[in-house]
């Protein structure tokens, strides 16, 4: 009786976040991505996600404003805890948002855009530690510096690398 009550809560709780504004929702089994290896840590107690999600171009009435990285939620693994993003620094500047969080993994709800154009919303986790940035590059568009450390880059199905892989 206690499971059933218990699946019945949950499919309720995935209807109603597919009912707040989510077309359709693609779930893929992608491993966590971490901060870049090659990168130098800071002396700090928290860490810093920068998600560079699909573009999406903003009017205003009688002006296209420049295009912006969509905005997306972050979600404690395992807990209710979200914080939902605004994911531009500014009208001018095409840079996501920097957000600081505590060491920890996260899900990250946004929405990815493939190389050939084609845009689909993503969930997949991410790894943040104290002193350093984990980038995820969901906009189609990055490639990285060095191709002979692919193995240890997180791919989305198509092959697109979308960051550094959590697990060293």
């Amino acid at each position: 009786m206690m499971k059933t009550r218990t699946i019945v809560s949950l499919a309720s709780a995935l209807t109603a976040f597919g009912l707040t504004g989510c077309s359709s929702l693609h779930y893929t089994a992608l491993p966590a991505v971490g901060p870049d290896p090659t990168a130098q840590s800071e002396a700090q107690r928290h860490g810093r996600l920068e998600v560079y999600t699909a573009y999406a171009t903003r009017t205003d009435n009688q002006y296209k404003l420049p295009s912006a990285h969509t905005d997306y939620t972050v979600f404690l693994d395992d807990t209710w805890f979200s914080k939902r993003v605004h994911n531009s620094r500014n009208v001018d500047h095409g840079r996501p948002q920097l957000v600081m969080l505590s060491p920890g993994t996260y899900n990250v709800s946004a929405q990815a855009s493939a190389a050939n154009g084609a845009t689909f919303h993503i969930v997949l986790p991410v790894v943040i530690e104290a002193g350093r940035i984990t980038k995820v590059y969901l906009d189609g568009q990055w490639r990285p510096r060095d191709l002979s450390t692919s193995a240890q880059l997180v791919r989305l199905p198509s092959g697109e690398p979308v960051g550094w892989s959590a697990d060293k």
